[in-house]
């Protein structure tokens, strides 16, 4: 999830859809933004944020890449430990 509730996940191929994308949902399940993976048949098999500031994506593929993408302009929702 990203710090405005919105989920991010990576999902898709080639063989049964649009392709490898990181997809961008609303808490209400709308697509808000897509993003195209250079990735083959395998596509992309997880995402979460990451770095001090929680603002890089990092992308794992069933081919056993391992992507950070920088600057995003979201920032990951630090789940734990608990803001109090």
């Amino acid at each position: 999830m990203d710090s405005e509730g919105n989920i991010v996940g990576a999902a898709g191929n080639y063989l049964s859809g649009p392709g490898p994308m990181i997809y961008v949902w609303t808490p209400q399940g709308r697509v808000l933004e897509t993003y195209p993976m250079p990735v083959g048949v395998d596509g992309p098999t997880n995402c979460c944020f990451g770095d001090a500031d929680q603002s890089s994506l990092y992308v794992t593929t069933g081919q056993g890449h391992f992507l950070r993408l920088r600057n995003t302009g979201r920032r990951g929702w630090i789940m734990w430990p608990p803001v109090r």
